[in-house]
């Protein structure tokens, strides 16, 4: 259950990082195009005060919203770090339980259930942190590709 929730949050982390990073080019876009707009007016001095004060609080609202997505990819960057420790967390789990299961192997034959089990819950968990490290990777090009 932990694993799915891991990976569960590793996909959303992936997900959301990849819309933040549309949302910030659409912004960045949108002020591009409202300070050209500014600097023609300007140019041109048609630049009538209603007019400038709407496009100056639109820029204001879109910077602020460019500032709030950028905490936004800070705080998957923070969620990426975290899942990486949980990740390398159960990789050392898994080695450990995999010397377990060797030292149980040659300590009964390979012959016990126990040592059975033991095999069967190590690949799982070996299957497990494959996935959750395939999906770490995923996240962590994700928010590399936004911050370049």
């Amino acid at each position: 259950m932990a694993d799915d929730i891991n990976k569960k949050i590793t996909i959303e982390v992936g997900l959301e990082a990849d819309q933040l990073n549309r949302n910030i080019e659409n912004i960045n876009k949108s002020i591009g195009s409202l300070l050209i707009k500014q600097q023609q007016l300007v140019a041109a001095g048609q630049q009538n005060s209603a007019a400038f004060d709407s496009i100056s609080s639109k820029l204001d609202a879109l910077q602020k919203k460019l500032q709030d997505l950028a905490t936004q990819v800070n705080s998957e960057a923070t969620a990426f770090g975290a899942l990486s420790t949980s990740a390398k967390n159960a990789e050392n789990s898994l080695a450990s339980l995999t010397a377990q299961q060797q030292k149980n192997a040659k300590a009964t034959g390979d012959a016990s259930a126990k040592t059975k089990d033991l095999g069967g819950h190590v690949s799982s968990l070996n299957q497990s942190l494959n996935q959750q490290k395939s999906a770490t990777e995923q996240s962590k090009n994700s928010v590399e590709s936004y911050s370049a």
